[in-house]
């Protein structure tokens, strides 16, 4: 069988509860990097790369002007200068030899016409922080997020079914008469929810 991408159903991400929680942390370390991220894009600008600049638009922008080879140097001497990247790694991030550098000296030469390709320069920017790609969000993506989005935003509001149902257990094996009426609530509350997805 093929296997494929596809979207993990409610049941699928919660009946291994330890893999959900590694996907959960993995997940928030990616939120804190993202956030960290975006806070470099709007605090680093230059002449040349400025958040108006036309080479930071998406390839499909009509607008879209490819950068000019100052504008691959900025970055690259920003990368090398301030945070201490080598353009060796520089180009094994971008997946050109790094053996002399000669691919990525040759989009900065001026001596040589060759232009930085699209994907290596988008890389080159989100590798200094002054861009982020994200997904496509056609409408069929949006529709199938939404509604993967409301289901999960469900099962989170109200815990796992395994986090309610330990307190389930513990309320009612120890819990007062108040404490068990709340949680006999919220499991009506839980499979009213689940019922209506």
């Amino acid at each position: 069988m093929e296997d494929k991408i596809q979207y993990f159903t409610l049941e699928e991400l919660f009946s291994d509860f330890e893999q959900h929680r590694t996907r959960f942390d993995y997940m928030d370390m990616l939120r804190v990097t993202a956030d960290s991220h975006i806070k470099q894009m709007f605090l680093v600008g230059c002449e040349v790369i400025n958040p108006e600049s036309e080479c930071l638009l998406s390839i499909t922008d009509n607008n879209y002007i490819a950068p000019t080879k100052q504008q691959v140097q900025c970055v690259v001497n920003y990368l090398v200068e301030t945070l201490g990247v080598s353009k060796t790694e520089i180009s094994i991030q971008l997946g050109v030899t790094a053996k002399g550098n000669r691919t990525l000296n040759s989009w900065l030469g001026s001596s040589r016409d060759q232009q930085i390709p699209y994907t290596a320069w988008r890389k080159l920017l989100s590798l200094a922080g002054l861009s982020i790609d994200l997904m496509v969000l056609s409408e069929r993506t949006q529709s199938i997020l939404a509604k993967e989005a409301k289901q999960l935003t469900v099962a989170e509001n109200n815990g796992s079914e395994l986090a309610l149902l330990q307190e389930a257990y513990n309320v009612l094996d120890h819990g007062t008469a108040d404490e068990r009426l709340h949680c006999l609530n919220k499991l009506e509350q839980y499979f009213k929810e689940l019922r209506a997805i």
